[in-house]
């Protein structure tokens, strides 16, 4: 589920880059440069995270997790609040 998590939204992030006419140009993608920073932010911000939170998941009881699992929602409102206002 989690590479659908990412595939998911990358295409909502390209639908609203090409709301806002915002769409870069496909060519910056050949730079190694680019692909190297690409890689660098889904490892730091995508992969790393991601194995914390389920190695914590792996030590949590299924009834507290599950509750938890439910805030998700709530958290990524209040984090996108924070940052964009």
């Amino acid at each position: 589920s989690s590479p659908l998590r990412m595939l998911i939204g990358l295409m909502a992030m390209s639908g609203v880059l090409a709301l806002k006419g915002q769409v870069p140009d496909i060519a910056v993608l050949q730079s190694w440069e680019v692909m190297q920073e690409l890689l660098t932010l889904s490892l730091l911000a995508g992969l790393i995270p991601l194995f914390l939170y389920f190695k914590g998941l792996s030590l949590t009881e299924a009834s507290v997790a599950s509750f938890w699992e439910t805030f998700q929602v709530v958290a990524a409102l209040l984090v996108t609040w924070g940052v964009m206002g």
